[in-house]
């Protein structure tokens, strides 16, 4: 399975990770985090969601907890990086 992390929790990150988790046994996935710099903003998606991920702050702070391979941001969040 490839581990993979929203990048934002905005309002349509809601609706992407419902597809990550209807969807990732069949694409061999498992969503294991958001990352958002609003810390508030990325507990609240979780707390939200209910789901069994964790909330980071940065990208650095991702990859330091060692469970992702690589992120793949919306493309309009992408310059962010």
């Amino acid at each position: 399975m490839v581990n993979v992390a929203l990048v934002g929790s905005g309002d349509i990150a809601t609706v992407h990770a419902e597809a990550l988790e209807a969807l990732g046994e069949k694409l061999n996935i498992n969503f294991v985090a958001v990352v958002d710099k609003d810390q508030f903003a990325a507990q609240e998606f979780v707390d939200r969601t209910g789901l069994d991920v964790n909330a980071h702050t940065s990208l650095d702070e991702l990859f330091a907890h060692g469970t992702i391979q690589s992120p793949a941001p919306p493309r309009g969040n992408r310059s962010r990086l």
